[in-house]
């Protein structure tokens, strides 16, 4: 949850840099492989917001269940009768589908290279978020 005030970006040299760092972060170096710089029409056409944060919070959980309940651990009925575990959860990203007015089939290594990576970290940091209690550094917080 972020509280906070949103404006409209007017000044079109700091959209550019906006959709720039905006673009890079979703894929790194994807803004000099794509057509840059936006046509006039694209750069009117799209709104970017600044948001002036004053607070931000977030629920954190990381390692398996934890039963503090005495009696479900000496409960061996309902503990060979239910099953607890986690069940890890991430973002996968899937195959590229062709753009419809793109002469290049073939997807770039580069983007394929990207897939493949950020696919394996978000399958690794689940798995070990959902297997470890971890103390969290602040940067980290929001990928759990």
């Amino acid at each position: 949850m972020v509280h906070g005030t949103a404006t409209f970006l007017e000044d079109d040299e700091e959209k550019l840099f906006a959709m720039e760092l905006i673009t890079n972060h979703v894929h790194p170096n994807r803004w000099t492989d794509s057509r840059t710089p936006p046509t006039k029409t694209e750069l009117t056409s799209t709104g970017i917001m600044r948001v002036d944060i004053t607070s931000a919070s977030a629920k954190v959980r990381t390692g398996p269940p934890v039963d503090l309940d005495k009696d479900d651990w000496e409960n061996m009925e309902m503990r060979n009768r239910v099953w607890v575990g986690t069940v890890p959860v991430y973002e996968t990203l899937g195959e590229p589908i062709l753009g419809e007015y793109s002469l290049v089939k073939e997807t770039p290594g580069a983007v394929r290279e990207y897939m493949n990576e950020r696919n394996a970290k978000e399958k690794a940091w689940s798995e070990l978020v959902a297997r470890k209690k971890l103390d969290l550094p602040l940067e980290h917080q929001n990928e759990s």
